[in-house]
């Protein structure tokens, strides 16, 4: 009798980590864009292009989705651009957050933009999609407002171009550009 429990709790612990290694391999290969749920978001939005609605700051815009008629919010990945003014929070704007607000409207407000997501995760805080954003031209946003001051590195989580993304904001410090001009004394 005991060897016949003893048989059936190890099935029993066999069939459970089975599953388990199911349920886990499934999980990954949803996560990197081929699972068999159809509404994957590495699925739905990974290198697809999509037209700018409007520019929300400089880190965040809303795209629109033709294909599904839907808009899209997202953040721009690795990166964090100052924040704009909150009145309601009363909290004043951070130096240079129109400028930078400004510029990503100037480079692709009403343009059609390719976005690319990272695997591991796909969504923020605020549920935004996290993306790099290919503008026409071939460049990254995330990239231009580094290079141009406008942005610091946001090193909170691990991605792809972690360490390209560091090298271009010690460029723009090298450069003196934006965050990191040297701020011009006031005059009384």
């Amino acid at each position: 009798m005991a060897k016949h429990l003893a048989h059936r709790h190890k099935r029993l612990w066999a069939y459970a980590l089975l599953g388990l290694a199911v349920v886990g391999g499934l999980s990954f290969l949803d996560h990197q864009g081929h699972g068999l749920y159809p509404g994957s978001e590495m699925r739905q939005f990974h290198g697809r292009t999509l037209s700018v609605m409007r520019v929300i700051d400089g880190d965040t815009i809303d795209l629109w989705d033709a294909a599904r008629s839907e808009q899209v919010r997202v953040r721009l990945w690795g990166m964090d651009t100052p924040e704009l003014a909150r009145p309601r929070q009363n909290r004043q704007a951070q130096r240079l957050a129109v400028e930078a607000m400004e510029y990503v409207q100037s480079v692709c407000d009403g343009q059609a933009v390719r976005i690319e997501l990272e695997p591991h995760r796909v969504r923020g805080r605020y549920g935004r999609l996290l993306c790099y954003v290919w503008l026409p031209n071939g460049n990254m946003l995330n990239e231009q407002l580094l290079l141009r001051g406008l942005a610091r590195v946001d090193s909170r989580f691990a991605h792809q171009h972690a360490n390209r993304f560091v090298l271009l904001q010690e460029q723009a410090k090298y450069d003196r550009v934006g965050l990191w001009a040297k701020k011009k004394p006031t005059t009384p």
